[in-house]
């Protein structure tokens, strides 16, 4: 048995070992700033590029809100139409209205929180959105980590 143990586990390391080196290396390319403020009734957005030939593409990363009374702020991940339409949207800050509904991703209003989005692979600009429209006076402090992560 021990013979057995002796060849067996170092064979399944080598197994191991072989399949990690040819997976392809996760690419990160930095979403926006690290840190910045969002005005009161209003939004900050960083466009994300997906290039043609990319796999396994997602959103990651961590974000926190400060300022006012709930320090809140409200993220979403949508496509490039359903930004457009969101933009244009004349009612967009009427607090009855699903304004992200459909989006990618939507934080919904939270002092922190983490991203890990799936996105689709097909060439196209995706929108990081951050949405301080509920909050009238107040100024929020972002401090974020986002990244596209991604292998070819």
């Amino acid at each position: 048995m021990q013979s057995v143990l002796r060849i067996g586990l170092p064979c399944a390391i080598l197994v191991i070992a072989a399949i990690a080196q040819n997976a392809p290396p996760a690419e990160m390319q930095q979403i926006g700033e690290a840190a910045f403020t969002v005005p009161a009734n209003s939004f900050k957005e960083y466009p994300v590029n997906v290039p043609a030939g990319l796999k396994e593409v997602r959103v990651v990363g961590h974000f926190r809100a400060a300022g006012g009374a709930h320090n809140d702020i409200v993220v979403c991940v949508m496509s490039d139409d359903q930004f457009v339409n969101w933009r244009n949207d004349p009612i967009r800050n009427n607090p009855i209205k699903e304004y992200f509904k459909g989006a990618l991703y939507d934080s919904h209003k939270v002092t922190q929180g983490t991203i890990k989005l799936a996105l689709p692979t097909d060439p196209g600009t995706y929108h990081v959105v951050f949405y301080n429209g509920y909050s009238m006076l107040t100024p929020k402090a972002i401090e974020a980590n986002l990244a596209l992560q991604s292998s070819r």
